[in-house]
C-alpha cells in the first residue's frame, strides 16, 4: 500500500480503513469509498457518513488503519 505522498494512491483498495492527515493536524478517519483509476483522488467515508475528497497533490498523508 502506498503511504504518505508517493505520487499515487493506486494500490489503496476500496474498503480500506485509513487515516488522512496534513501536517499532523485534524485527522480524518474513514473507509475508502472510491478512487480514481490512476490513484490521485480518494473519496473517504467517515463513520458519521461524511464523504470527503482527497487529492494526492494537496499534501495529505495516508496511514492505513483508522478507528
Amino acid at each position: 500500500m502506498d503511504r504518505g505522498n508517493p505520487g499515487t494512491w493506486a494500490s489503496v483498495a476500496i474498503g480500506t480503513r485509513v487515516t488522512m492527515t496534513k501536517g499532523g493536524h485534524n485527522p480524518f478517519r474513514g473507509t475508502v469509498d472510491d478512487r480514481t483509476a490512476e490513484g490521485t483522488i480518494l473519496w473517504i467515508l467517515s463513520n458519521t457518513g461524511i464523504r470527503k475528497l482527497f487529492h494526492i497533490e494537496d499534501g495529505f498523508q495516508l496511514t492505513p488503519g483508522g478507528r
